[in-house]
């Protein structure tokens, strides 16, 4: 089994926002929070970009992950409207969940498993819809809203999470925190990171498999795999369902999950 990493290092946050003008500026205030954390601690930087279209977000995100090669750690924020199934940008543009994937996985790569991304955004913790277990992830860990929030409560609850942070460095507090910033609506965040998701996976793959009928679909989903490998295709389905099911009685599925794990933290070669 891989072990798990307490924390991610960062020396600068990126702030993505894309707002329409009448709208206030959380993001702003929060780049002015960070900015007066360190002038008092000088450990790290912060820069704001506000973007109007997909083509200004992706430019962005592709310069995030250039600065890596330069040495740069980021923690990426989003300031930006959200629904469960992506970002909605100030000038009318959508870019779905999955669309993040790619660029966020390459920089997640880049700096080892390392990336961390907050976000103020309504529905925010559906960004977690990326997450594949067969593929490298695209982040290390996360914090958004499970629905949709009050932007005051969003500013407040970030303000207190990146002083924490950034004073304390500790995320444990910094996260308790940021819950603890909105006692009005105090549930209303997810936070994750890679292990845990992957840890609760295997946990629900394995309590689900005392369950008969989703034991007998689990089988026929298997054999039906199964019947396209060269080494197989000769067996006939009976004894194709008794292979499966030695395959999951005597926990053999194990060491799927255990390859699965490690292309997942970025330690086995992976596929396009």
């Amino acid at each position: 089994m891989i072990k798990e990493r307490e924390d991610v290092y960062f020396n600068k946050v990126f702030i993505l926002q894309s707002l329409e003008d009448k709208e206030r500026r959380t993001g702003d205030e929060i780049e002015l929070k960070i900015k007066n954390i360190s002038f008092k601690t000088r450990n790290i930087e912060v820069k704001l970009t506000d973007i109007k279209s997909s083509d200004e977000f992706f430019r962005t995100i592709q310069g995030i992950n250039s600065a890596v090669s330069n040495g740069t750690l980021p923690f990426i924020h989003f300031e930006i409207h959200g629904s469960d199934e992506g970002l909605g940008l100030s000038n009318g543009d959508y870019i779905t969940w999955n669309k993040l994937k790619e660029p966020l996985r390459d920089i997640n790569i880049l700096t080892k498993n390392n990336l961390f991304i907050s976000l103020a955004t309504c529905f925010g913790a559906h960004l977690l819809k990326i997450y594949k277990p067969w593929e490298p992830c695209p982040f290390y860990g996360y914090i958004g809203p499970l629905k949709s929030a009050d932007n005051r409560d969003l500013e407040a609850s970030y303000s207190i999470f990146f002083e924490t942070l950034l004073l304390e460095n500790n995320f444990a507090k910094a996260i308790s925190d940021l819950l603890n910033a909105a006692p009005s609506n105090p549930n209303n965040y997810a936070y994750l990171n890679c292990y845990g998701y992957f840890k609760m996976l295997k946990d629900l793959y394995k309590e689900e498999n005392k369950n008969p009928r989703i034991w007998n679909t689990r089988v026929k989903e298997i054999m039906n795999k199964y019947k396209e490998r060269p080494n197989h295709k000769k067996l006939s389905g009976k004894e194709l369902k008794k292979l499966v099911e030695r395959l999951l009685l005597t926990g053999k599925e194990d060491e799927e999950f255990d390859k699965m794990e490690e292309v997942f933290f970025h330690q086995r070669p992976h596929y396009r």
